[in-house]
């Protein structure tokens, strides 16, 4: 019997992720994080952190119930929302992120999540051997989002450090904040240029492959971009006073043209947490489509151009909710046209500090991920000039093959940017159109 302590309303986002969680158990809406720690460490003190962590974050305890036909986000006590589970891992020294990847894929590791009796993160410990372990943070969407896994590990480490060098460690109860949204005028204002632009859009061409009925998410091998391309494109970035992330997608425009995309919609991940919300770790991000009209060839400057109205656009409606947005454009396909390929791009905060005294501690922030609220996200993780890229894909919409094609084709689009080539020497014929429906469209209206 759990202990309801208080409960609140469930937003928009929470209702979607727990409903497409109930209706296909099989998507998981998930991913995990890991820390790897060198140096012995008491098992008690990382399983105590854990409980600490939850104790500050209240919608990291928190379960999704039905109350009287109402879905509820409902609190409960860290002591009973803690999953913290042990076990070996065995490994040689320096192969614990090789060794931990290959342990999330087995398949008993593939367990549903019951949104109704768990709380949306799972810790496990890994040992390695006596004086190495790693945990393994598993986080569900329907609670996390990226911005909350920095908090995490930041207040993880914290109280970690606290518990080994003897101090008591009574974190401050944050409750779920009301996340932001657009005032109302910018929320119409959004909607009425959606009813005109959604007309023109097309669905996205992109190589196409998978297989029928495999809904599940999965992801790429991770490349990384070549970083004399990506130190080329600052620079220019600098010169136009732009940031390089809009560089990376004035190349993504032009990858997009060459595949036959014309005037097509992208999907962006956005953090719209402010400055009172932001210290509380939990759901707040949103879905947001932006309009791009790309041509086959440009020049540099016009392909910034692009980017640049569809991160203006970003800007003024990052805080308007998708639902809204989709209730507000009905019987158009707004849903289903903007999700087909979206770009995720987490920076951590600046200072973050992950350090525990006596340990040497590695994290690894960029590991798969299963949320299928995007068809297909282009995961983009910087450290310039190092920018690693990865895909995650619905299984049924793309094969490995052409996930990887694509892949290699933004790394080419990235490499022309960056030399100045006004035509692009991406491939054009490897991209498919999905094939119209009987009644001409390949999305019909409803």
């Amino acid at each position: 019997m759990t202990t309801i302590l208080h409960e609140r309303p469930a937003d928009a986002g929470q209702y979607a992720l727990w409903a497409e969680a109930t209706i296909d158990p099989s998507i998981s809406g998930g991913g995990y994080f890991v820390a790897t720690f060198h140096g012995a460490v008491d098992a008690h003190h990382l399983e105590a952190a854990a409980r600490a962590v939850l104790h500050r974050h209240e919608p990291l305890r928190s379960v999704l119930r039905l109350v009287d036909g109402q879905l509820r986000q409902c609190v409960l006590p860290a002591e009973e929302a803690c999953d913290f589970e042990h076990g070996d891992l065995p490994c040689e020294d320096g192969a614990e992120r090789a060794a931990v990847r290959a342990w999330r894929e087995r398949p008993e590791q593939h367990r549903h999540w019951d949104l109704a009796t768990e709380a949306p993160i799972r810790f496990r410990l890994l040992r390695h051997a006596p004086d190495r372990c790693s945990v393994v943070f598993e986080a569900h969407h329907a609670g996390f989002d990226g911005r909350s896994k920095f908090l995490v590990a930041r207040d993880f480490s914290a109280c970690l450090g606290d518990l080994r060098a003897g101090r008591a460690v009574r974190p401050t109860p944050l409750a779920a904040p009301d996340t932001p949204v657009a005032p109302r005028e910018v929320t119409e204002e959004a909607i009425e240029f959606w009813r005109t632009a959604v007309d023109r859009a097309e669905p996205m061409a992109l190589p196409e492959g998978g297989r029928l009925g495999q809904r599940t998410v999965t992801a790429s091998p991770t490349i990384e971009l070549d970083p004399s391309a990506v130190a080329a494109l600052r620079t220019k970035a600098q010169a136009l006073e732009v940031s390089t992330f809009t560089m990376l997608m004035a190349a993504l425009t032009r990858q997009l043209a060459v595949y036959g995309n014309t005037e097509s919609l992208l999907a962006l991940a956005s953090d719209v947490s402010d400055e009172h919300t932001g210290h509380v770790a939990g759901l707040q991000i949103n879905v947001v489509p932006v309009a791009l009209e790309t041509a086959r060839s440009a020049s540099t400057e016009q392909s910034v151009a692009t980017a640049r109205r569809a991160l203006t656009q970003l800007a003024r409606n990052r805080r308007v909710p998708f639902v809204d947005l989709v209730a507000g454009v009905p019987g158009k396909p707004l849903a289903r046209l903007s999700t087909e390929l979206g770009l995720s791009f987490p920076r951590p905060p600046a200072g973050l500090d992950l350090d525990v005294p006596g340990l040497r501690s590695a994290w690894d922030f960029f590991t798969p991920n299963t949320n299928a609220a995007l068809a297909r996200t282009l995961q983009i993780r910087a450290d310039w000039p190092r920018c690693r890229v990865r895909l995650d894909y619905r299984q049924d919409l793309m094969g490995a093959a052409e996930a990887e094609q694509l892949l290699a084709d933004f790394r080419t689009a990235v490499s022309d940017l960056a030399a100045d080539r006004t035509t692009s020497s991406v491939a054009p014929a490897r991209a498919d159109r999905p094939a119209p429906a009987a009644g001409g469209s390949p999305y019909l209206r409803g």
